[in-house]
This record gives structure tokens, C-alpha cells and sequence, in this order.
């Protein structure tokens, strides 16, 4: 969860949002030609109803009556209407390429200009930040002091007003962290008598929030999900430099861009603090000594990274340490009872605290490192490298000199120029510090309850249509098949947003902590840390709360977490034009439908099989019953060998496109989740329109139901990519949307009965794997 990531290197003011909606222009003739057909159906109608026999006019319907019985022409469905016609070509036999019929017209709607990439679920996202934008800079409505909108308002206020960051110059960083660091070397305010590294470390980690040496966090224990565990991680180096740029032969540029950038921050700090009575050649020395310090230790710490063996399994017993046993072992050069105990003041932690030290060799050797330093340097050394860990993460939060220098070392070591600018990196923060405040006002805007609760409709028609089919699933046993059925019975679908999110009291209660001043956007930032610590006391000491998301209400996305057995789907993917509350079901269901299902799926599936009925992970183990596995293997390997021989398109240099293989041996869980999803979305419409009438049509397409349901499917996933961001998607091992599509779409007999494709064409398969 982002919120449980104490490392914020706060971003980089660069990466740019490009926000395209779809090409309303377009989609309005699209309207005006399905009314224009609708007019004519109804002209049509009228010279029927004219010479229809006068003993029976009166039993014949109007022709707006027989139009709107066989169609729906209401708004949302006209809109529905154009935008699938929009996208299609219909040039293409839906039996040949289903993918290029049904999105074959995305790419000239919706062209690449400076992105790399675009797609349905992107354009979604892009869309949300527009609505996000415009909540983050409106005026607040709920204007007390309390209220958590004002706050938020006014956060984002202070980080734009750069007439206040003008005028401060880097004084911020002068006046509110550099004393309470002890001083700086650099401006002669230093006293190394005076001067403690654990007195030091713990106000860099606590009060300025900045990793240095080593990265604390709170993440889920792995051998107890309903609790919270520390977890220690090697960290301490640049933010914009590679580790093994520190030692590598090739990376002599990116250390000179590095120095240069410490050096042009150092110079403009100690301009602005004025000095007098220090000559140039002074200055000039005490510069040269902060740079080589800072990159001295650095690389240091960069030589002890790469030589320490790292053990990332959080399970692993030998990752497991109390923090007293840590200071024995590293001879308590870091006091690590008192740095730990101090940030998590409020939560009881003590020396017989357990920790899960990932990379415990890294900490040993870092004592070590720290031990051999010269005596008569080691505290200036430990000193620079601590005051230039918290300079280098707030330089972007003064004035725009500084910023520019963050930009420019950005370029240096990225190799490409990018500014969003100031507005966007404050939306940034706003959405970073105020997350919840920003996800309550976006739920109440653009996201009705009727859409909330038709969205649970559909998932209760899935689970069903699920469990009935794993009645006919042949390769499981009656034990693995009841397993299956009662845990997904158990399982949870978090929709839309968490209750407590419409709860004005409840959040202004959650920001009470957090002091929010509009004329002072540096206070706020150390506001800020102060709260972050706050929620991870408490997280701490409460444990895991299943009421928390791990998305926030705006994200779009669709995601299985596996430890507390829940699905996921956030407010922003309940958007159009994947989602629309008062849209007919076929589509809702080939649309949102098909993704939920799929993850539905894979809380059973191969992956599934390793987390229990609590969400506990079995490790090897599996609730598969050894009978059901060895059934399985065959329904496996016949999905891998359709996918065996799969390739996709890339550009390598100049010549003509490679086909590269896809990394089917990995995908093959995927596809099997993703062609199950689809069956399980036309069977959930089945089983929602049982007993009810039939559907309407929507205007200008001469779709069934069944047809609209694949049509509404394949349409989510409509994509356009240029040539680099294709290449790396293949070399990734990530399988194109097309190839998803038309490959689930071929494998179901319901589709090719549905299309009336012949046996030998493209999309009818000649194996059909059973699946499930």
C-alpha cells in the first residue's frame, strides 16, 4: 500500500499526463446517423400504420412505440451505441480477427501524441486525473478549520504559490532542518563536539522522513496476516543514482552529472544563508569538502550493498531478529532499540521487539564500514552524508533555482527532458498527503450508489454462475470441488469505495492530526511527517484493518488480493466506458463482467490453490487434492499448446518486424482465467435475464444480446501502442490485448455459435481446451 512505503523520495518534477477523452466530434455524426435511422425506421412504420386497414388501426402501435420497444434510445444507450460503432471495422470478419473487428477503428480515434501508449483502461485513468485535477484546485465548500476538504485545498495552495517559494529562496531548508541537525559544516554553524549519529539519524528518519542508511517500513506479518511486522531495508544512496553507478567503469558520466548536481545545491544553500566574514577561497573549500564527503560515503554504502549476500523472503527465519539481538550484532555503532523505538514512539516497541531485517549481512556490514571510517573525519563524513540525505529528497520543495537543479540532474542521468511542471507535482503531493480526503470527494461527484450496487448484482450472478460451473468442472474431485465452492463463498468483492469514505466526520477525524497552513508550504510537509508517523503507530498496534483498500476510490483497476480473500475494484474503473449504471446489462456484463470474473477465477485457479480458505499463503502446499492435480496436468498442457506457437510483432532497429514468442509457460494461468471469465460473464447474463424480458437493442447495431456481450468485451480492450512501447511490452514477457482477446474468443464454442463462424476460420479453434 503506497501509504505503508516510508521511502518517499518525493517525485520528480517531470513525466508529463496527457489527458485525451474520446473523439466526441466523431461520436456526435455517429448520433445523428443512428437518429437519422431510427427517423427512417419510424417513417417506414408510418406508411404501414397508413395502410393498414381502418377496422384495425386501432390495434396497431404507433411507430415511435415500435421503435422504442425493439430499441433503447435513451441517452446512455445511444451514447453506448455510438462509441462501439465508433470503434469498429467492420471491413473485418468478426471470424477471422475479432480483436480488429471489434477495435480495428481505436487507433485512428485515438492516436499516440507524445505518450508511448494508450488504451481503454488508460484513457480511463487519464480521465479520472482531469476530474481529480478540477477537485484538488476547486475552493472548498466545507470551509472550517476541521474540515478535511479545506485542508486539502489548502495544502495544494501553499505548494503552488511560488511567489512565497520565491521569496524564501532555500531559507526553508536553512531555518527548519539544518539546525535541528546540529548545524552544517558547510555554513560554519557545526559543532562536532556536540554532535551524536544517533541523536542525528533519528531526527533524519522521524522528523525529515528521509532514508538514509537504512529504509524502515510496516508491512503485513507473513506468518500472522492479521498483524503488522517492521521490516529494515538496505537504503541510502541518491535517488536518481543506480547503486552499481557508484563503482561501474561505464557509469564515470552519471558520477560527474551526480557530484555537479550536489555541488550546484550546496552553492545555492550557502548563498542563501548569507555568510559573512568567510572568503571565497573558504567557501570554495568547504564546498569541495561537503561534495567529496557526500559521495565518499555514498559510494561506500553503494560497495557495502553490492558485497552483502540480501535476503528478501520475509518468511525466512534467518530475516527474523529482535532489536536487541541487531545491536549485538552490529556492535550498536546504529543504536537500533532507540532509532526504531523512537519512530514508532506510540506502539510499545522494544529492544525484545521483533524485526524482519532483509538483508542482515548488509547490516553488519555497515557497522563495519562505519568503524573503519578515519577517526578524525568520521563525524563531518557522517555528518555531510546525513545533511545532504535530507537535502537532496526537499530541494524541489523550494524555490524554482533549486527545482531547476533537480530537473537538470534528472536529465543528466535519465537522458531525456520532461517537466510536467509545478501544478502537476503538486497534484502529486496533494493526492500522496490527502489521499483519503481527495478519494471522499471524487465518490461523492462521479459515483452514484445505484452504480455501486448494480455492480454487486453483477458479482453475485458471477459467483454463482461460477460455483454451477465447477459442477461440471471434470478434472475435480468432490473434495477440491467443495473447497472451492466454500471459499468462494467466503469471498469478499470490495466495489467502488469503502463505506467509511462517505462518512464526513469519520475522515475530518482521520486529518485531525494533520496541521495545514496555506501560507506555509514547508510546515506543511513537516505537518505531514508527523501524521505518516501517527498512521504507522497505529498501524503498528492494531494490526491489519480488512476495512482499509489498498487502491484508492479513483484508481482503475481490478485486482485479487489473495490474504484477505477479496476482489477489488476501485470507483474509477466503474466509469464509463467500461461501466455505466443505467447501460444495458449485456454490456455492463461483457465489460466489467469479463474482468471480474477472470479474477474471480484465480482465487481457485493454480495460483489460488496456495492460498487457504483465510487467505493464508500454503506455501508448496495446495487445498488441490493430489487427485484433482494429476487431472488437471492434461487441461494444462493442451492450453499450453495452443499457446506454444503464439507470436507477437516488434520492432528491433531498421527492417522488418521480428515475431517474438510470448512467454506462454508464464501466461498460461492468465489465459485460462481470462477465457473462464468471459464464459462466466455470458452465463451470469444468462442466469440475470432468466425469467425477464429480453433485452433491447441498441440502435444502429444489428447485435444480439450474446453478440453485444463479446462485442463489449473485446472493446475494453482496445489499445494503441507505437513501435518502442510495443517492443518492450513483448520483451517484458506481457501478452498484447489482441492476442488476449481473439485467443479467449477462439477457445469458446459459445462464441462461435454466437458468430456462426465455420469450422475452419481463425476464430472457431479446432482444440477446445476443457478449462473448467
Amino acid at each position: 500500500m503506497a501509504d505503508e512505503f516510508k521511502t518517499f523520495d518525493k517525485a520528480p518534477i517531470v513525466g508529463v499526463v496527457n489527458i485525451k477523452h474520446w473523439s466526441f466530434a466523431v461520436r456526435e455524426i455517429i448520433l445523428a446517423v443512428i437518429s437519422m435511422s431510427l427517423l427512417v425506421l419510424c417513417l417506414i412504420f408510418v406508411g404501414l400504420y397508413a395502410n393498414s386497414k381502418s377496422d384495425s388501426v386501432e390495434n396497431v402501435s404507433s411507430p415511435a412505440a415500435i421503435v422504442q420497444k425493439q430499441f433503447c434510445v435513451n441517452r446512455d444507450c445511444m451514447n453506448s451505441a455510438a462509441r462501439s460503432i465508433e470503434l469498429m471495422n467492420t471491413s473485418v470478419d468478426p471470424c477471422d480477427n475479432f480483436y480488429e473487428y471489434a477495435c480495428g477503428n481505436y487507433k485512428l480515434y485515438n492516436p499516440i501524441t507524445r505518450q508511448a501508449a494508450r488504451s481503454v483502461v488508460a484513457d480511463m485513468k487519464s480521465m479520472n486525473l482531469d476530474h481529480i485535477t478540477d477537485i484538488i484546485s476547486r475552493p472548498p465548500v466545507r470551509a472550517v478549520d476541521w474540515s478535511y476538504e479545506r485542508k486539502m485545498s489548502h495544502f495544494y495552495q501553499s505548494c503552488v504559490d511560488s511567489y512565497e517559494r520565491e521569496k524564501l529562496g532555500g531559507r526553508p531548508l536553512l531555518e527548519k532542518v539544518i539546525p535541528q541537525l546540529g548545524g552544517w559544516d558547510l555554513l560554519g554553524t557545526w559543532n562536532e563536539a556536540m554532535w551524536s549519529l544517533n541523536d542525528a539519524l533519528k531526527k533524519v528518519q522521524t522528523d525529515f522522513w528521509v532514508d538514509a542508511f537504512y529504509a524502515p517500513n510496516i508491512e503485513p506479518d507473513a506468518n500472522d496476516r492479521t498483524q503488522r511486522v517492521i521490516t529494515l531495508r538496505p537504503a541510502g544512496v541518491g535517488k536518481w543514482m543506480y547503486v552499481s553507478w557508484y563503482t561501474s567503469p561505464y557509469s564515470q558520466k552519471q558520477r560527474n552529472d551526480y557530484k555537479k548536481f550536489i555541488r550546484r545545491v550546496g552553492s545555492l544553500l550557502m548563498r542563501d544563508a548569507k555568510l559573512v566574514n568567510v572568503s571565497d577561497s573558504e567557501k570554495e573549500d568547504r564546498l569541495n569538502t561537503f561534495v567529496n564527503d557526500t559521495f565518499f560515503m555514498e559510494s561506500k554504502i553503494a560497495h557495502v550493498t553490492q558485497n552483502s549476500r540480501y535476503r528478501v523472503d520475509p518468511y525466512d527465519e534467518e530475516n527474523k531478529v529482535t532489536l536487541t539481538q541487531l545491536n549485538r550484532e552490529t556492535g550498536i555503532v546504529i543504536d537500533w532499540v532507540d532509532q526504531i523505538s523512537h519512530l514508532f514512539n506510540d506502539a510499545g516497541v522494544t529492544g525484545f521487539t521483533n524485526v524482519v531485517v532483509l538483508g542482515r549481512e548488509y547490516f553488519r556490514n555497515l557497522t563495519n564500514m562505519i568503524t573503519s571510517l578515519p577517526t578524525t573525519e568520521r563525524k563531518r563524513l557522517l555528518h555531510n552524508y546525513l545533511i545532504w540525505r535530507v537535502a537532496e529528497i526537499y530541494v524541489q520543495d523550494l524555490s524554482w533555482e533549486y527545482v531547476h537543479a533537480n530537473r537538470e540532474i534528472f536529465v543528466d542521468t535519465q537522458g531525456y527532458k520532461n517537466f510536467a511542471g509545478m501544478t502537476q507535482y503538486c497534484m502529486y503531493l496533494t493526492r500522496y498527503y490527502m489521499k483519503y480526503a481527495v478519494g471522499a470527494l471524487y465518490v461523492q461527484q462521479h459515483l452514484a450508489d445505484e452504480s455501486k450496487q448494480k455492480a454487486t448484482d453483477i458479482t453475485m450472478n458471477l459467483k454463482k454462475a461460477l460455483k454451477e460451473q465447477l459442477e461440471k468442472t471434470p478434472w475435480m474431485d468432490d473434495q477440491t470441488r467443495t473447497f472451492a465452492k466454500n471459499k468462494l463463498d467466503k469471498v469478499t468483492f470490495k466495489l467502488g469505495y469503502p463505506d467509511w469514505m462517505t462518512n464526513v466526520d469519520y475522515i475530518d477525524n482521520l486529518y485531525d492530526p494533520f496541521n495545514v497552513n496555506i501560507s506555509d508550504f514547508f510546515d506543511n510537509l513537516l505537518s505531514s511527517n508527523t501524521y505518516q508517523r501517527k498512521q504507522w503507530n497505529k498501524k503498528l498496534r492494531f494490526g491489519e484493518d480488512k476495512e482499509e483498500w489498498i487502491f484508492q476510490p479513483y484508481d482503475t483497476t481490478i485486482s485479487v488480493y489473495y490474504y484477505w480473500n477479496e476482489i477489488i475494484a476501485p470507483a474509477g474503473i466503474l466509469q464509463e466506458p467500461i461501466w455505466n449504471h443505467n447501460a444495458q446489462h449485456f454490456t455492463t456484463f461483457g465489460s466489467i463482467g469479463g474482468f471480474l470474473a477472470r479474477y474471480l477465477h484465480y482465487i481457485i485457479d493454480e495460483w489460488g490453490a496456495h492460498y487457504n480458505m483465510q487467505g493464508d499463503i500454503m506455501g508448496q502446499d495446495t487445498w488441490w487434492t493430489n487427485k484433482s492435480i494429476t487431472a488437471y496436468r492434461p487441461v494444462r498442457q493442451c492450453v499450453l499448446d495452443q499457446y506454444r506457437n503464439i507470436t507477437q510483432n516488434v520492432t528491433w532497429g531498421p527492417g522488418p518486424p521480428l515475431k517474438v514468442p510470448i512467454n506462454y509457460r508464464r501466461y498460461i494461468p492468465s489465459a485460462i482465467a481470462i477465457t473462464s471469465g468471459v464464459r462466466l460473464a455470458l452465463k451470469g447474463y444468462k442466469d440475470w435475464t432468466a425469467g425477464q424480458a429480453t433485452e433491447k437493442m441498441l440502435p444502429g447495431l444489428a447485435m444480439s444480446p450474446q453478440q453485444m456481450i463479446f462485442l463489449s468485451y473485446a472493446q475494453s480492450h482496445c489499445f494503441n501502442r507505437n513501435e518502442i512501447h510495443n517492443t518492450l511490452v513483448a520483451f517484458r514477457g506481457q501478452v498484447g490485448e489482441d492476442i488476449q482477446v481473439n485467443m479467449a474468443l477462439g477457445q469458446l464454442q459459445e462464441f462461435s455459435d454466437t458468430f456462426q463462424c465455420p469450422v475452419d476460420s481463425k476464430m472457431n479453434h479446432k482444440t477446445k481446451c476443457t478449462y473448467y
